[in-house]
This record gives C-alpha cells, sequence and structure tokens, in this order.
C-alpha cells in the first residue's frame, strides 16, 4: 500500500535529486534519481503506471512533490 501526504507549506522552490516530482497533467508521482530518469510511486486512476522505469520522462510535465510518501506491505 502506498499513502500520499500532501505538505501544506510549499515554499520550498525547487528540491535536488533525488526527489519526488508530479506530473502536472496525470498526477503521477515519480521518484527521480537524475533528470528524467525514475520510477513512478503513484499512478492515475486511468494509467496503469505504478512502477514503470524510464530514463526518458519528460520533464516539462513535471513540478516538485511538496509532500511524503509512505510504502508498507498491506495487512491481511
Amino acid at each position: 500500500m502506498i499513502r500520499t501526504y500532501k505538505q501544506k507549506d510549499t515554499s520550498i522552490l525547487e528540491y535536488e535529486f533525488p526527489k519526488l516530482m508530479v506530473n502536472k497533467i496525470t498526477g503521477t508521482i515519480v521518484l527521480f534519481e537524475t533528470e528524467g530518469r525514475g520510477v513512478a510511486l503513484v499512478g492515475h486512476a486511468d494509467l496503469e503506471c505504478l512502477g514503470d522505469f524510464s530514463k526518458n520522462w519528460n520533464m516539462d510535465n513535471f513540478t516538485d512533490y511538496h509532500g511524503m510518501i509512505t510504502i508498507e506491505n498491506k495487512n491481511i
């Protein structure tokens, strides 16, 4: 299970890599290792992109994610 929490104070303008970024169009959250290179952690409901890795993400579509993501095993 992956939970996301938005940070209320977004006064930080830009984080350094590695960092979380959100797609401005779809809302997909990607963990970027370097510019353009990262893995999708939280996908959009209409897209099956969870876990997708790319070396060529279009950085023009992303902005820094100001929040926290928690990853944990789902309890049965």
